[in-house]
């Protein structure tokens, strides 16, 4: 699957640019993280800055300290971990890989994708922190990588505020085109945001910024889905995990079951 999605061709995409492509606002996703594109376009440039270490033999970076603890989902970080493929995460898992679905479960996770897309080479891949608290910010900027005779320029901001920022400079893009994907998800893949759809260009010299959701109350249940085959007059066991992902502290839930089914919930603690 991997593979038939670097073979995607001008066939199967719409044209560089085209308007199909330039969405204005996205989510919320469950968590409830929102996006619009509305906010200019205002590049930190890291030329200066420190060097990730990514070059055409090497696909991603060690961790990165980001100056700060940055939330992200119900999570809270200080390291970030940067690939080459236009694409940084909180952890190092399978950061090698090239273009996936946003969001999806398998590996990596944890994702932040200003431009996920196969690449050969970058001029550069480096990043800064600025500002001060509580209103500082971490940048990467991704500077020409290449794939192919393709080239692509833009950058990630975290801010302190729990917002991000991708910034598109010059995106040259061939009819052959390789896939791309450009979004955020959670530790788990289950839950995230699409910026674009998959395989759909970005437009260079323009902005895009993630809102974080204000404090609240939530719950995560998983898996969602789940089902078994069985037989008439047997029990079977489907496990749940609840989850509190807000950030109200201990809340308490309430739990029922509809179900044609004879059900009950049970607590092994």
């Amino acid at each position: 699957l991997e593979e038939e999605r670097t073979l995607l061709t001008s066939n199967d995409m719409p044209a560089p640019n085209s308007p199909e492509t330039l969405l204005s606002t996205g989510g919320p996703d469950e968590f409830g993280y929102t996006w619009d594109d509305s906010v200019p376009l205002a590049s930190i440039s890291a030329a200066g800055g420190v060097d990730t270490g990514i070059n055409s033999s090497v696909e991603y970076s060690g961790a990165l300290n980001l100056g700060f603890t940055f939330r992200y989902y119900e999570n809270s970080y200080t390291q970030l971990f940067v690939s080459r493929h236009g694409y940084a995460s909180f952890n190092d898992v399978d950061l090698y890989r090239w273009q996936s679905y946003i969001p999806d479960p398998s590996t990596p996770n944890d994702v932040i994708a200003p431009y996920w897309v196969p690449t050969d080479t970058a001029n550069y891949v480096r990043y800064l922190t600025g500002g001060t608290e509580p209103n500082r910010y971490f940048v990467v900027e991704w500077n020409n990588l290449v794939h192919s005779d393709e080239s692509y320029n833009f950058e990630l901001i975290l801010h302190e505020n729990g917002d991000i920022v991708f910034q598109y400079g010059t995106i040259t893009l061939l009819d052959s085109r390789a896939c791309e994907a450009s979004g955020i998800e959670d530790s788990t893949g289950l839950d995230g945001l699409s910026i674009t759809q998959f395989c759909y260009p970005i437009a260079s010299n323009h902005a895009v910024r993630i809102y974080r959701p204000a404090v609240a109350a939530r719950v995560n249940l998983s898996p969602l889905v789940q089902g078994q085959l069985t037989h008439a007059g047997a029990t079977v066991v489907f496990p749940i995990t609840v989850r509190n992902s807000g950030e109200l502290g201990a809340d308490t839930y309430n739990l029922s079951v509809t179900s044609a089914w004879p059900t009950t919930l049970y607590a092994a603690n």
